[in-house]
């Protein structure tokens, strides 16, 4: 992560357990923690930066080229910044776990990355019914604005992913990853418009 990153001094995700207004308060005032309103409860809040790199690269792609199955990026990894010695330290954050897997699939030059969601596919318009599904999508088809699969991180790490030179994208509830795996289903994000 970059120690620089905007994200460090305006914390958004929420971690661990809910708290009521007073012990939240109380955590935040012996802690230095930051809370914010989840619901009818509280919970602390860290930062959620862009990773920047994988450090563990070489070895994954190593395997990876060897034909072993590796499981990497997993709950997106921890959280380290460089120190001005060059050594990295841990840092109180969240590594996006969307972000990173298209992260690690730029890095290895994967020909696609499949993400499992809680939904079926890409939708527009979440809030306001009915919401408008993508069954395919290319550069420029889904901005912000577009509702759960696609409305933060999810969709970050595929909007990120098709910005490169990938292939495909594929956004599929995870109940259906077969159908997902061989294209049909979900969402499939593209560099340019399928003919």
């Amino acid at each position: 992560m970059d120690a620089h990153d905007p994200a460090f001094s305006d914390p958004t995700k929420p971690i661990g357990p809910v708290y009521d207004e007073r012990e939240a308060q109380r955590l935040a005032r012996e802690r230095g923690w930051r809370m914010a309103r989840d619901g009818d409860h509280f919970r602390r809040v860290v930062a959620s930066p862009r990773p920047q790199r994988i450090l563990e690269l070489p070895v994954i792609a190593l395997l990876v080229g060897q034909g072993v199955i590796v499981i990497c990026a997993g709950g997106g990894g921890i959280p380290v910044v460089r120190r001005a010695d060059g050594s990295f330290t841990g840092v109180e954050a969240v590594i996006d776990k969307d972000l990173a897997s298209s992260l690690l699939a730029r890095e290895l030059k994967a020909d696609a990355l499949l993400m499992l969601t809680d939904v079926d596919a890409v939708y527009r318009d979440w809030a306001a019914p009915p919401p408008g599904r993508f069954a395919t999508a290319c550069r420029g088809t889904a901005r912000p604005g577009v509702g759960p699969g696609l409305d933060g991180t999810e969709g970050r790490g595929g909007l990120r992913v098709r910005r490169t030179d990938w292939r495909h994208c594929r956004y599929r509830a995870a109940r259906r990853r077969r159908a997902a795996a061989r294209r049909r289903g979900g969402t499939f994000v593209t560099r340019t418009a399928l003919a």
